[in-house]
């Protein structure tokens, strides 16, 4: 199985594409929205999988056009707290799982755009830290 492909966006920022910019690939779909709330269709148990499984990703990671993936996963995983996964079945979990970077291995291997902080939320980590920028003595 070959490696995914790594996003334009990240060789972009890696400098990929200064010596050839003819190898860039346009058109590349952008993924928008969140991933939501559980489907209807599913079952209380499968639900509190989905939440579980959504709490559970990385930041950045998981989107409206990721859903399906994430049902294969809920159901697998539901599957495997039963007891009536099968060995395949266990394998294409793994993937899966990999897929989402939710195993230390597979997390090194994904990246995400950073959201940028901004100013409110520098002062209140600084004020929750102690190491204000501007500390003054309180009288």
């Amino acid at each position: 199985m070959s490696r995914p492909r790594t996003p334009t966006a990240i060789l972009d920022t890696k400098g990929a594409f200064l010596a050839q910019p003819g190898r860039r690939r346009e058109c590349e779909p952008q993924p928008t929205g969140s991933i939501g709330s559980a489907p209807k269709h599913f079952n209380d148990d499968e639900k509190r999988i989905w939440r579980e499984f959504v709490r559970g990703l990385p930041p950045g990671v998981g989107k409206s056009s990721d859903r399906w993936a994430a049902e294969s996963i809920v159901r697998l995983k539901a599957k495997e707290r039963a007891g009536t996964i099968k060995g395949n079945e266990l394998a294409q979990l793994t993937l899966l799982c990999g897929r989402f970077g939710l195993t230390p291995a597979d997390r090194a291997r994904i990246s995400v755009e950073i959201p940028k902080e901004n100013r409110l939320q520098k002062f209140l980590q600084s004020r929750n830290t102690g190491t204000s920028t501007n500390p003054t003595p309180i009288q």
